[in-house]
């Protein structure tokens, strides 16, 4: 996306649209070679599938009715948290030298 916008010249909202349309290509690519090597327990994603579909929906819901700004800043405070329990978890994960 970062190319697209930045070096094309191409709007935000188009390049999220050629974001999701390369994504949904490839992952249908992905999911046809798992479920073929035997990969993906169907219970388990029939369950992950159903869930997913209605805390999108519940999300969607509760995006459309925040505060745009509210949810930027919801959303920064996710991607820092993330960011140092992945620091944390790899400083944890080094193994002790002598």
């Amino acid at each position: 996306m970062i190319y697209l916008t930045v070096f094309q010249n191409m709007s935000q909202t188009s390049a999220r649209g050629i974001n999701l349309v390369y994504f949904l290509f490839s992952s249908a690519g992905a999911l046809y070679y798992h479920i073929k090597n035997r990969f993906v327990d169907k219970s388990v994603a029939l369950w992950a599938m159903v869930s997913g579909a209605v805390f999108a929906v519940m999300a969607a819901l509760c995006a459309s009715v925040t505060n745009p700004d509210i949810l930027k800043k919801l959303f920064g405070g996710f991607l820092i948290a993330v960011g140092l329990s992945e620091l944390i978890k790899k400083s944890n994960d080094k193994p002790n030298e002598k």
